[in-house]
Parts: C-alpha cells; structure tokens; sequence
C-alpha cells in the first residue's frame, strides 16, 4: 500500500472537516500535523471553528506546546485566546516541560514573549522524583551561546539552580547571565559569572570525556565478544532459552557497532566544544580583571 502524501493527508482531512464528519479527536489530530508541519493557516481554522471548545480544549495545552517550538505567534495567540495555559504540562511531553520551555528551547523569541506576558512562568520546575530541566536550561542546551531568549529568560526573573546535576546545562546560564551583565555595564557580576561558567564547563568536559572512554571500552571487540559469550552461557545455566536466538549477538552487529561509535564521535565532539567554552569563558574573567589602558 502506497503511503499518503502530506498534501493527500491534508485533503482528507480537511474533507472531513468541511463535510462535519470528522470527530473531535480527528480534528485533534489535524490540529497537531497543521502546527507540526507550519500550517499556520489550517490550524487557525481549526481552532476559530469552535469544534473543539468546552471539553475538548484541555488538549488546547498540549498544542501550545508545539506551536511554541515552532515560533508560530499567531496559532500561540490563537490558543491563549482559547483558554491554553502557558505552564502546561502533560505526560507526552519531557518531565516538567511547559509551552514556556518548549519556546526557550528552540529560542522562539517572539512566542516566548507572548506566553510570559499571558502568565507564563519562567521559573516552572518539575517534580523532584525525576531529573528535569527548567526553562533556562533548556535555552541553552541546542543553542549554546547566549542571545536574545536568554535575555528574555533573565529579565523575566530566570536564575541558575543551586543544586543542578546537570553541568553543561548549568554553564550556559552563567555564561548568558555573564554576557548580559557585562553588556549593562555590571563588570562585577559578569566577573563571578564567567568564572562560574568556565568552572561548570570544565566538569561538563571531563564528564563527556569519561563518558567517550566507557562507551569506547565497551564496544571494543574484546567486551564484544565477552558480552555475547555471556549471552549465550548465562541464560543456558539457567535453563532459559533466547525468544530471538539472535539477540545475543546483537553486539557483534556491524550496525550497532557503528551506532556505538557515532556515539563516542559526538561525546568527543561535546567535550571539545564543551572545553572551548571553559577557555573563552576564563579568558573573557581575566581580560575583565585586567587594568584597562589608557
């Protein structure tokens, strides 16, 4: 069978919609591919039509979620309008993540705007059973260096964690929180930052560098070959037999062994970054210490 094409996607949909066959939940669904695939049109349709007001707008959040990564202002808006709250959370979204971090994440700054000025919390954490990520953190994770979101989130009053356990996360917001202090003119709190940043990023180096040389040690063909040998010997002990005689070998497949050293190849690529930005950041708090010339 021949997959639809997204125009032919589109098509059915919309017929539905128009003939008023298609269900809530379908209309649903058409919501999120319009968002997903910047249909700023279709879901602003969708959404006005009114079909999925009352009980069908708790998923309003949800959607909100994504037209925030997307930048899309005007379904943002739209949503808002409708009732969406800007700190939603739902299970099918990261632990903890809201609308606000969604727009942080992917530096959406014109749809990060509208949701702090409709009651969007910039300081929206998640629950303490479980790792997470606040919106600041997440503005720096796939966007490193600082820019404009970065001062948005400090500005609407975003600040590091005393007790993160997540370096690399915990150095962009001491280098931003460094840039924006030294470009009004706080030479002082730029200072304390930079060094906190090039400390955090250090350790956030030496941690992908321990993590590059673990994942090399286990994938080297001697642990291989002494997994498989484990595979085969432990379970047959035991009196238990493979469901998939296959699986043992899983190690040995050229496939996953590939998988395994795009793996190193990006921890050694993060740690190198990771070390370049300790440098400048230690650099940037001596130039800052230094006498200026006249």
């Amino acid at each position: 069978m021949n997959k639809l094409s997204n125009n032919t996607f589109v098509l059915l949909f919309a017929g539905l919609f128009v003939s008023g066959c298609a269900s809530p939940k379908m209309e649903q669904q058409l919501l999120h591919q319009c968002i997903i695939r910047g249909d700023s049109e279709g879901a602003m349709k969708i959404i006005n039509g009114g079909a999925l007001d009352g009980r069908h707008s708790a998923t309003f959040g949800e959607h909100l979620y994504y037209a925030a990564l997307k930048n899309d202002t005007n379904v943002v808006r739209a949503l808002i309008a409708k009732g969406a709250d800007p700190n939603w959370t739902g299970w099918l979204t990261p632990v903890g993540q809201t609308p606000v971090s969604a727009a942080a994440r992917m530096r959406s700054a014109e749809a990060l705007k509208i949701l702090i000025e409709h009651g969007g919390s910039v300081l929206e954490r998640g629950p303490d059973y479980r790792e997470y990520y606040t919106p600041f953190e997440v503005s720096v994770l796939e966007i490193e260096p600082p820019g404009p979101v970065t001062d948005i989130l400090i500005e609407a009053g975003a600040k590091p964690r005393a007790t993160s356990k997540l370096p690399f996360a915990t150095a962009g917001i001491h280098w931003a929180l460094a840039s924006y202090k030294e470009r009004h003119g706080d030479i002082a709190g730029a200072l304390e930052h930079y060094e906190q940043a090039a400390k955090w990023y250090e350790q956030a180096s030496r941690e992908m560098l321990s993590s590059e040389k673990w994942i090399k040690f286990m994938n080297s063909p001697f642990m291989r070959y002494t997994i498989v040998l484990g595979a085969l010997t432990a379970p047959a002990a035991a009196g238990y037999v493979w469901v998939d005689p296959r699986a043992p070998f899983i190690p040995l497949d050229p496939g996953f062994v590939n998988a395994q050293k795009r793996g190193i190849a990006r921890l050694q690529d993060k740690a190198e970054r990771y070390a370049a930005y300790s440098k400048f950041c230690g650099d940037r708090a001596t130039e800052l210490t230094e006498p200026r010339k006249p």
